[in-house]
């Protein structure tokens, strides 16, 4: 808790990043007072858009409406998490926790980057994982998984997770995949299908963020910039009208985790 109060009195307020409101260190455990966001957290917003109830989800209001028709609703989105994740990356901050569970959603559908508990400040380049904490397999890249190593560039990996998370309306990464197999697998190339209701073009980011060699995926700026992109365009890159809800009911418990 101290790491993550430390990492947010380095940090100036940001529309798309959970704002530090108080704290109280002299208190064992110590407090931490963050704003407010009466929605609760991502996954739990897009599973009840879908009429599904999630019982970790702790915000009081509830969407006002369905996803059936909104998909500009899902590309903004993703374009506020890159937003946010790309202002931590100025700041050389690694959430390392990235995960559709860990971001928070307020008034006007606004999306903020929230549980910074695993996040680390980078001196160098990379942070070396030192300890044998529990961390999310199903979001993380393979030099994480296999080395312990982190940068940036591993959170847009984790970003490319979310984003399948997002425009699934809340299904579990590898669905039917258990978290310590992931390693193997993506050790024999495997990636994620696309989804049917989505375009060649919107998976194409997806894929980027999901590259072996961390240098060969895009940076944050990009990921705003290329999701801006197609939420000011006319196109349909989200068809919900041949969305078969039926086909992503997998919820792992992990994914609260």
């Amino acid at each position: 808790m101290l790491t993550e109060l430390d990492l947010m009195k380095t940090m100036r307020p940001h529309p798309h990043v959970v704002k530090l409101i108080g704290c109280c260190i002299e208190k064992d455990p110590p407090l931490i007072v963050l704003e407010y966001l009466p929605y609760g957290d991502l996954l739990g917003y897009l599973r009840k858009s879908r009429g599904i109830e999630d019982p970790y989800n702790t915000g009081e209001k509830r969407p006002s409406s369905t996803l059936a028709d909104a998909e500009k609703d899902l590309l903004s989105f993703a374009w506020m998490i890159a937003d946010g994740m790309s202002y931590l990356s100025t700041m050389k901050i690694v959430h390392r926790d990235l995960a559709a569970r860990n971001v928070l959603v307020g008034d006007n559908k606004v999306c903020k980057i929230s549980d910074l508990g695993l996040a680390r400040g980078l001196e160098g380049d990379i942070y070396t994982r030192k300890s044998q904490a529990r961390l999310p397999a199903k979001w993380m890249p393979p030099e994480s998984l296999l080395y312990g190593k982190s940068t940036t560039m591993s959170d847009i990996w984790s970003y490319g997770i979310v984003m399948w998370e997002v425009f699934t309306i809340g299904e579990s990464p590898y669905p039917g995949v258990k978290s310590r197999e992931v390693a193997g697998l993506l050790q024999t190339g495997y990636r994620m299908p696309k989804p049917p209701h989505i375009s060649q073009e919107l998976y194409s980011i997806m894929t980027n963020c999901w590259e072996e060699q961390p240098k060969s995926r895009p940076t944050f700026p990009w990921l705003c910039s290329a999701i801006k992109r197609l939420l000011d365009d006319f196109k349909t890159y989200v068809n919900l009208e041949v969305y078969e809800g039926h086909d992503y009911i997998n919820f792992d418990v992990a994914d609260k985790e």
